[in-house]
């Protein structure tokens, strides 16, 4: 039988058209919403890439001249390796049961009529991989052959670091079964990220002459200028970060839990920092900036939800 709505509309022309322009507006309406989410997870994933150049600048101010050149090639080697094998197979492996039912192969990917939920997040999760990947650069700085280091990017990319997001992030994985919730990746990228480079150092050992009886282990900086810059690259980058795990940007509610992640984002860098610039006052001795961004790196990473300010 027919609605009262559609009776009514087909009994009067006006009221007719009333219903039809309503339903177009409705449409535009979700139709500008889809296109704010992407847009805004664009905007992320480019603010997340930019942490790529930010570390590359950070590790080879932070190392010795000779090496500057095998640090920054590494780092271009992260991202173009971790992006290509994160097409190929790490996105399959994180997000096809939540799509689909599969672990490798997603419907809708590169449909050029629709706005898919992949096409969406393909980049914004890339860039996390590509961030994971470049995290052991720095703890294997100096000290890894590039041929070593690009069979690690291709392991970590391909199959741990995207069964690490399957657990946690597809709805399937067995830690989102059991109600985890990671925000903006402290668990799922840092953590990971982390301990891999915490082997990765376990397994090297330290630079030549860094802990060798009679030899002085304190190694100067190539450039604090690089660091220094390195380090802001890296903040701004952590905003897209931070704040781009809204997952969208289509309400007044998403602007104010992003703008409030912005400032707990904001006030975790600069607590870190002040922190170790207040050691440095307090123990009378000069301070570096080989000091102070690592501290100011360590606050960004803190918890961003807004449930925690």
């Amino acid at each position: 039988s027919s609605s009262p709505v559609t009776t009514m509309a087909s009994g009067d022309p006006a009221f007719a058209a009333l219903v039809y322009n309503v339903t177009r507006a409705e449409g535009d309406v979700f139709a500008l919403q889809d296109s704010s989410t992407a847009s805004w997870k664009l905007l992320s994933a480019v603010l997340v890439i930019l942490m790529q150049p930010g570390f590359a600048l950070l590790e080879a101010g932070l190392c010795r001249k000779n090496n500057v050149q095998s640090v920054l090639t590494k780092n271009l080697a992260d991202f173009i390796l971790s992006a290509l094998v994160w097409y190929g197979i790490g996105w399959y492996i994180a997000f096809g049961w939540a799509l689909d039912g599969r672990i490798f192969g997603v419907d809708h990917f590169d449909d050029a009529n629709k706005l898919t939920d992949p096409m969406v997040n393909f980049n914004f999760q890339a860039a996390f991989c590509a961030v994971t990947a470049t995290i052991v650069s720095g703890g294997v700085a100096e000290r890894l052959r590039l041929r070593g280091y690009l069979i690690y990017v291709l392991v970590i990319s391909g199959v741990v670091y995207p069964s690490v997001v399957w657990s946690a992030w597809n709805r399937h994985g067995f830690l989102a079964k059991m109600g985890f919730h990671d925000f903006a990746g402290s668990g799922v990228v840092h953590l990971c990220g982390g301990c891999a480079a915490f082997a990765g150092a376990k397994v090297v050992g330290p630079r030549d002459g860094r802990f060798t009886a009679g030899e002085h282990g304190e190694f100067a900086p190539h450039s604090p200028s690089l660091v220094v810059l390195g380090t802001f690259l890296i903040m701004v980058g952590w905003y897209g970060f931070n704040c781009g795990s809204t997952a969208g940007m289509s309400t007044t509610s998403d602007a104010m839990q992003a703008t409030l992640i912005a400032k707990n984002t904001t006030c975790g860098g600069v607590g870190g920092g002040l922190i170790i610039l207040l050691w440095q006052i307090l123990s009378a001795i000069a301070g570096t900036s080989q000091a102070s961004a690592p501290q100011f790196l360590a606050g960004l990473s803190r918890s961003p939800h807004p449930a925690t300010s």
